[in-house]
């Protein structure tokens, strides 16, 4: 009899092995381990340390589809301009990061920031308008949701988290473009939908409802005729999700492709499947880096080139992991999965094609060598605790400030599709359906 701390022993060992010798884990070994286990206790990771490298990738997480530096995935164009990755780097004046929820957007903001810093433009960051989210979330950003009601010309720096515009936000970056680089991250849809159950529905409220905690996971399990769990797990969840999804549910997205909503799709065109490809082609022509969590060396490596950095820069300290408990999904579970995030799949693979279009223009053989060369300073700079860098006197490139006509808060929550009770924002009419 196999106990489970041997199961999990054995579990690390698989892992350890990957790191060392960068190879694919069959999912076949994952599948005996979790036969004998029953059931993983795994630290959910929105943050990343030097021990976890690689570890982004679940069990459950789907098979990749092999790519070479081709122009299009399954019939979408592959848009993403190569030259970034072919040409030696160039030094940035700035960083645009899209910070999604659930997708280590807490490690790399931070990483953001340690750049940003370094290089003396950590105040050019544009901030937030009211509360943890920039821009008018969930509402797509536009003219109307710079914090202050001003921001830099050019813009230098954003890092928190707003709802992309496909139509704005890239005109307002593009003729910078040159000195300020774009790029967000994404991760496995199921990995991400069971981060988002844990941390919304499960996790801890905070006193500051602008998160909208619960939302929509309560909302739908109190219209469910279904007896519950006193601690309801996600499998329930999918269970009853059929029967009670409500598209007009505030913060319905967060259960059916919420990685595509917040990269700026339509809700209501999100199982359009032309419009879908269309939007895709889209923003890999607008983002300069789409990083997939569960390559990360190969992300930092790249993130790395793109912004002209030393991987002691990119560095930072583990904060903010949670522990719960995974359980791979039956066959009639993962059905209900897959049909509620259809165009979270499609764009994961879209984008995992584009990483590895991005990776065959860099260099197999000189990604392979700075990978060890990543761990070996993120190795080094866990014993010097954060590698912290000082700025040694860097100024940021220089700005005016474009100011805008000043909005009342009744027209922000409009926007926003919030409104308040007493101090605190709640979100029973969090959507406006001309910003979805």
């Amino acid at each position: 009899m196999v106990s489970i701390e041997d199961a999990k022993e054995k579990t690390y060992m698989l892992f350890s092995d990957f790191l060392k010798n960068n190879k694919i884990i069959s999912g076949l070994s994952i599948l005996i381990v979790v036969s004998l286990i029953g059931r993983i206790n795994n630290k959910e990771k929105d943050v990343i340390t030097v021990a976890d490298q690689g570890k982004f990738d679940s069990s459950e997480a789907r098979d990749e589809k092999k790519v070479s530096i081709v122009n299009e995935f399954e019939g979408i164009p592959l848009t993403a301009d190569l030259d970034l990755w072919k040409n030696e780097c160039q030094p940035q004046d700035g960083l645009i990061y899209l910070k999604k929820h659930k997708t280590a957007s807490t490690t790399f903001k931070d990483i953001a920031e340690k750049w940003l810093r370094i290089i003396g433009a950590k105040k050019k960051v544009e901030p937030p308008m009211i509360g943890p989210q920039s821009g008018c979330f969930p509402a797509k950003f536009n003219e109307k949701c710079w914090g202050n009601n001003q921001r830099q010309n050019p813009v230098l720096a954003m890092v928190d988290h707003y709802r992309w515009n496909m139509d704005y936000l890239p005109s307002i970056f593009d003729p910078n473009r040159s000195k300020v680089k774009t790029f967000t991250t994404i991760r496995d849809p199921l990995s991400t939908f069971r981060s988002a159950f844990n941390y919304f529905f499960h996790g801890k409220e905070q006193r500051c409802e602008f998160g909208c905690w619960g939302y929509p996971f309560k909302q739908f399990f109190a219209s469910s005729s279904l007896e519950q769990s006193s601690h309801p797990t996600i499998e329930e969840f999918l269970d009853i999700l059929p029967k009670v999804f409500n598209a007009s549910t505030p913060f319905s997205f967060r259960v059916s492709n919420a990685q595509s909503f917040e990269l700026g799709m339509n809700f209501d065109k999100i199982n359009d499947m032309k419009y879908v490809k269309e939007s895709l082609a889209r923003l890999d022509r607008q983002f300069d880096l789409i990083l997939i969590t569960e390559h990360f060396w190969e992300g930092i490596v790249l993130l790395k080139h793109m912004l002209c950095a030393d991987y002691s820069m990119l560095y930072k300290e583990s904060t903010n992991s949670r522990d719960y408990v995974i359980e791979p999904l039956n066959a009639e579970r993962q059905a209900i999965f897959d049909k509620f995030h259809e165009t979270d799949t499609l764009m994961y693979n879209y984008f995992n094609a584009s990483l590895h279009r991005k990776i065959e223009a860099f260099g197999h053989e000189k990604m392979k060598d700075e990978i060890e060369i990543a761990k070996e300073t993120f190795t080094e700079c866990a014993r010097k605790k954060n590698c912290d860098i000082p700025t040694n006197g860097a100024t940021p490139a220089q700005t005016e400030t474009i100011e805008f006509p000043k909005i009342k808060l009744s027209e922000f929550l409009k926007i926003s599709g919030k409104r308040f009770k007493t101090k605190n924002i709640y979100c029973k009419k969090a959507r406006i359906p001309e910003s979805y």
